[in-house]
């Protein structure tokens, strides 16, 4: 008989490929978000963070189940959606600002 650790390896490629899809982490994490306790929201999130090989802090984590438990009190949710591939290569604000030509003050 396999361990059973063996038998889970094909379950985490299928679904750390799938991940890595922007559409189809946008709504898995939206589905998550809508129904899913604060374990499942953490894991959902550290799924999709580590199938595209990032990491993220535990307290960026906090915030986000903390947003979404807020959100939900108030009859409202927390949604995701992909960006388009334009705006994937920026990597923050601030780099997005850097490359930004100011307008010119001459007329």
């Amino acid at each position: 008989m396999k361990p059973i650790d063996k038998l889970t390896e094909p379950w985490e490629d299928i679904r750390n490929e799938s991940l890595r899809n922007p559409e189809v982490a946008a709504l898995y994490l939206n589905l998550i978000f809508e129904d899913g306790n604060e374990d499942e929201i953490r894991s959902a999130l550290r799924h999709v963070i580590e199938a595209n090989n990032d990491a993220v802090s535990p307290s960026i984590q906090k915030n986000i189940v903390e947003m979404t438990s807020l959100m939900r009190r108030h009859g409202l949710a927390l949604t995701i959606r992909p960006i388009s591939r334009r705006h994937r290569a920026v990597k923050s604000p601030t780099s997005a600002r850097s490359r930004r030509v100011p307008p010119s003050s001459a007329q």
